[in-house]
């Protein structure tokens, strides 16, 4: 994802087209393609993480973006799919128009979570884990792959 780019908004507002199906009904897992990537590979507390949740429009219609929900999910990176979420936040989007996304488009919402109030990464103990994206609670990324390093928790020796 080196060429990254973000569909201005104003833009899937043109679109205006009667038969957008609303983004929270939409069941076919197909009908969406959710891929995640971040600025870094590794986190430490106090640092800011960003990242890039892309969505694509595989269905044959636009869809509406009017209930459009994110959740970040962090899970151990031994059981990516199936293993218990160890640390979760979601974030709902309201427009004060109509947001459409046309088939075939692309939309990248970024996240930046609000350090020590947003998907605390500092909470998880240093290892390395899989973050998923989920948008509104059907359509998965694959795991994107991030090592939490804790020097605060790393013991020194003292001489008495």
């Amino acid at each position: 994802m080196s060429h990254r780019f973000t569909i201005p908004l104003v833009l899937l507002a043109a679109c205006g087209c009667s038969t957008a199906v609303p983004i929270d009904t939409l069941q076919d897992e197909g009908a969406i393609e959710v891929r995640l990537d971040a600025n870094a590979r590794m986190h430490q507390p106090g640092r800011k993480i960003k990242f890039f949740v892309d969505i694509t429009n595989r269905s044959e219609r636009s869809l509406d973006l009017a209930a459009l929900n994110v959740e970040l999910q962090a899970r151990t990176d031994a059981d990516a799919r199936s293993g218990p979420v160890r640390l979760r936040q979601d974030w709902t989007y309201k427009w004060e128009q109509e947001m459409l996304l046309p088939p075939g488009k692309r939309i990248t919402v970024p996240i930046v979570p609000e350090a020590g109030v947003e998907f605390r990464l500092e909470m998880l103990e240093a290892g390395k884990y899989a973050i998923v994206a989920v948008v509104n609670g059907r359509h998965t990324s694959a795991p994107y792959a991030l090592v939490i390093a804790r020097p605060d928790l790393v013991p020194e020796l003292r001489r008495v």
